[in-house]
């Protein structure tokens, strides 16, 4: 199950903890909201916060709040290294950038995959699952995919 902790108390964010709260899969851990009495009424059983300093461990922490807010409020996360989104469709993921991890240069990306296909014994484009599904794994969220693939494809040819 998912733990994912909302920060926002609008329509959006309502309509979310609604959506979680029925869903099987995810575990709706907390609620931080700058107004928490709509939520505290409709959703009574929640917990709800007001303070960022006092949010709980998550898997995923989901920023539902106004777009003109979401740099204002993103600043004021304490969740560096954490997989952090937001829910518009006009703001760049720029806003949120501080919460991705580092990313590797291609040059380390094509060190760790070499190094991959050399501890594997992986030969020919056949091996790419293999050696995509290891890369990703170890890389992470440190490199897009579309990179790690086009090395893989370049160092099994």
């Amino acid at each position: 199950m998912i733990k994912t902790v909302i920060i926002g108390s609008g329509n959006v964010a309502q309509h979310l903890i609604t959506a979680f709260r029925e869903s099987g899969n995810v575990h709706l851990v907390q609620v931080l909201a700058r107004h928490p009495k709509t939520l505290e009424q409709q959703f009574p059983d929640l917990d709800i916060i007001t303070d960022a300093a006092s949010l709980a461990e998550a898997d995923v922490y989901v920023i539902a709040v106004s777009d003109n807010a979401i740099g204002a409020v993103s600043s004021q996360l304490p969740l560096n290294n954490k997989l952090v989104v937001h829910t518009s469709g006009t703001t760049s993921l720029a806003v949120i950038e501080k919460f991705l991890p580092a990313q590797l240069s291609e040059a380390e990306v094509e060190a760790i995959i070499a190094k991959i296909i050399a501890e594997t014994g992986a030969s020919g484009i056949a091996s790419m699952g293999k050696v995509m599904g290891l890369a990703s794994a170890q890389i992470g969220g440190q490199s897009e995919g579309k990179v790690i693939s086009g090395i893989v494809k370049k160092l099994l040819a």
